[in-house]
């Protein structure tokens, strides 16, 4: 199934997660539930791939019932934070919120600090659609700080990163501009480092490219183009058209 999967034969995946459910199922033995939900997981998953949004929030559920019946706090983690992306997705945002909050307070509460990094992004990125760039920015920062704390390098480029699409984002309808826009080039460029130090040149040609936006935005021109270069440049190379 994880081959159909990573080769994008999301049919084929749906069809062999479902026939395993059916053959566990028939098995009536509750000790193989949590399996089942696993499998579940899976076919929210594909059909989230499929954007059929409301069929991965049906998935989702039947999931979370079963980890609900057996006490299983991560499972019941994992499941929320999944239904806060679909609902992100469908610009629920209200119930994004909630579900996020409810796995990052799950993972705290057993100590798994790591593990809310991520719903600390979404928040923050939630936050960002809103327009509450405060809040994002509040968000983004409990991120980092996790991540630096775990020395998880990808997540700490991926957080910079995020933090300079904010801080450019904005530069364009605030004040000021000139501050902002001068932390969002350092926010990439530290991004850009690890990447590059990491040999990540797929997602370092994202942070050329932003750092294009931002040189734009400052009438930084031929550094604007420059930059767009290098990111043509690495997509080039990749061959990612």
């Amino acid at each position: 199934m994880q081959d159909a999967t990573d080769n994008f034969d999301l049919h084929r995946a749906r069809e062999i997660a479902q026939e395993i459910i059916d053959n566990l199922t028939k098995l009536n033995d509750v000790s193989l539930n949590h399996v089942i939900a696993c499998f579940y997981d899976r076919l929210g998953i594909i059909a989230f791939e499929e954007r059929n949004f409301q069929e991965a929030i049906g998935f989702y559920k039947k999931s979370l019932k079963i980890y609900e019946d057996e006490g299983n706090l991560d499972g019941i983690a994992f499941v929320y934070h999944e239904l806060g992306t679909v609902s992100e997705m469908q610009y629920n945002f209200d119930d994004a919120i909630l579900y996020y909050q409810k796995s990052s307070k799950i993972n705290e509460d057993k100590g798994n600090i790591y593990k809310t990094a991520l719903n600390y992004s979404k928040l923050a990125s939630i936050a960002g659609k809103q327009l509450d760039y405060p809040l994002a920015f509040k968000y983004y920062d409990k991120a980092l700080q996790i991540y630096q704390n775990a020395e998880d390098e990808s997540g700490i480029a991926s957080t910079y990163y995020n933090l300079g699409i904010l801080g450019t984002t904005c530069a364009r309808v605030t004040q000021n501009k000139q501050e902002l826009l001068s932390s969002a080039n350092t926010f990439l460029c530290i991004s850009l480092q690890i990447r590059e130090d990491k040999g990540n040149l797929y997602e370092a040609s994202f942070n050329y490219h932003q750092l294009g936006i931002v040189a734009f935005l400052n009438k930084d021109y031929e550094s604007a183009i420059s930059y767009h270069y290098k990111a043509i440049g690495i997509r080039e190379t990749l061959e990612a058209w």
